[in-house]
């Protein structure tokens, strides 16, 4: 087993485009990071399946600022 390291936080902002593989997975884990960072995030080709809306539905009860801005494109806008 590895053993864990600590990655110390920014001083700064992050602005960046990060391209992922679409998977319900990846894209889930996408969101809780979304809206545990500040300013907004972006997510596209998201997979708008069951798992994926759900975690959504899910986030947004919670009173996180989420949504979906194009489904059929898989466009998802967090404010976190």
């Amino acid at each position: 087993m590895s053993t864990p390291r600590s990655i110390p936080a920014l001083p700064y902002p992050v602005e960046a485009d990060i391209l992922l593989p679409g998977s319900k997975s990846i894209a889930n884990r996408a969101l809780i990071c979304a809206v545990l960072a500040e300013g907004t995030t972006i997510i596209r080709n998201a997979t708008p399946c069951d798992d994926v809306e759900m975690m959504v539905d899910g986030l947004s009860a919670m009173n996180f600022d989420i949504r979906w801005e194009e489904k059929a494109k898989g466009i998802i806008r967090i404010n976190g």
